[in-house]
């Protein structure tokens, strides 16, 4: 799995990093950061639920 942000549509709300702050996190600007862009398997299944609570649909997978 890899980690896909759409940052065009990305605004920052954080309910990613709520939900997976092991893999996401917000920069000072509040700007969306991905941790780990490549989570190790015992992680796939808490981004995609990550990816579920993201009312904008930036985030996906490769």
């Amino acid at each position: 799995m890899r980690i896909v942000l759409d940052e065009d549509l990305c605004d920052g709300n954080g309910f990613c990093v709520a939900h997976a702050p092991e893999l996401f996190g917000l920069r000072d600007d509040d700007t969306l950061e991905v941790i780990d862009p490549s989570p190790p398997t015992e992680l796939h299944e808490r981004a995609r639920e990550a990816f579920l609570v993201c009312p904008k649909r930036a985030l996906s997978e490769q």
